[in-house]
């Protein structure tokens, strides 16, 4: 999966999300991509949204759960 930040979220998440861990995520909406922002047409035409109700888990039991720190834009 690959994951995109913008502003504020780079901040908030850069220190929970790694390339090469694992996670469960719930709580996220799905929804499609405009086909602008795809690298190449045949990837699957799914998004991701993390929001406030988002919850991050790494799957190592021991890590314990992840939450983010939002800060009011």
């Amino acid at each position: 999966m690959r994951c995109a930040l913008f502003g504020e979220q780079i901040k908030a998440y850069e220190e929970i999300l790694k390339p090469t861990r694992q996670y469960e995520i719930s709580k996220a909406s799905i929804g499609i991509v405009d086909d602008q922002f795809k690298f190449n047409l045949e990837e699957l035409p799914f998004q991701m949204t993390i929001g406030q109700q988002t919850v991050v888990q790494r799957l190592n039991p021991e890590a314990g759960p992840i939450v983010p720190k939002y800060q009011p834009l």
